[in-house]
């Protein structure tokens, strides 16, 4: 696996900081020399600014706590323009690492599978607002009622995971009637299935269950690297720490990571074997997968 530094700079003009525009082109023109001077993968808009469109956007990539990048953010804090710079962690995995990972994480979430979705809230699937810590506000969505959905969303779909709506309720994993023999079949672990209880024309009911994730993970492995940005809660801790592949040391075929992910609405990870994926694939189930870290 190689991780990698992908950062926004932002440079604008400010007659507060800058006697005149010249002054900023010159402090402009040594930010460009950085970059060529450490051959750093580099997209900049616009190459030449003008006082009309003086703003430059640098987008570029560095290995992550390569010497490269320890060196350049040593020049970027001697200049201070650190703290301007936005950032993410981008993860590269051979197909031997993702084919020899005994847990992988399976993303199905951003309407992968749930385009033009209507959620079980809408169809009288009950929920409860939790509040899960007084610090950070964070809030869950515990299901109270059977799932109550009009099944024919499904259409030709094997397995439909629907993204947590964030003011009416949870998200929900929905399977066939097909795949449950299936997983049943295959003696898959950490899950239990309900009915899903059909709302709408009975002629075109499909039947289907709500697969619910019962092996819930312990925390991440103390060996996993991790980084608290200013909006992570310290507190609860199960929000916002999860920016590296996640570290465990025990799974199951199915599971959801203790963990919950800010960017996915609040929900767990959803963790499965190097078996469930062999299936999916068979089955033409293609989510995206990312492998996960199993200490030994």
């Amino acid at each position: 696996m190689k991780t990698f530094y992908l950062g926004f700079l932002e440079l604008k003009y400010d007659e507060n900081i800058y006697n005149d525009f010249n002054e900023y082109s010159e402090f402009k023109k040594d930010i460009d020399l950085l970059f060529e001077n450490e051959n750093i993968r580099l997209e900049k808009i616009p190459e030449n600014p003008t006082q009309r469109i003086s703003d430059v956007h640098y987008d570029f990539v560095l290995e992550y706590q390569s010497d490269k990048y320890k060196r350049f953010m040593d020049i970027m804090e001697n200049l201070q323009l650190k703290d301007m710079i936005l950032y993410r962690l981008d993860f590269k995995f051979t197909k031997k690492e993702v084919s020899q990972s005994p847990l992988l994480y399976m993303a199905t979430h951003f309407d992968f599978y749930a385009t033009n979705i209507k959620h079980p809230s809408k169809y009288g699937t009950k929920y409860e607002k939790v509040f899960i810590c007084p610090k950070c506000g964070s809030v869950e969505f515990k299901q109270i009622s059977k799932l109550y959905w009009n099944t024919t969303q499904m259409k030709k779909k094997l397995f439909l995971e629907i993204p947590d709506d964030r003011y009416t309720g949870g998200y929900a994993i929905i399977i066939t009637e097909k795949l449950a023999k299936i997983f049943k079949k295959q003696q898959f672990t950490g899950y239990s299935l309900e009915p899903v209880i059909h709302v709408g024309n009975k002629n075109k009911e499909k039947k289907c269950f709500q697969m619910i994730i019962n092996n819930v993970m312990p925390s991440f492995s103390q060996k996993m690297p991790y980084i608290l940005y200013d909006e992570d809660c310290t507190e609860c801790q199960e929000f916002g720490k999860i920016k590296f592949p996640p570290h465990y040391d025990k799974s199951k075929d199915f599971n959801l990571s203790l963990e919950k992910n800010v960017t996915l609405g609040r929900q767990p990870l959803l963790l499965v074997s190097q078996k469930v994926k062999e299936l999916f694939d068979i089955l033409r189930i293609s989510p995206a997968y990312e492998p996960i870290v199993v200490i030994k």
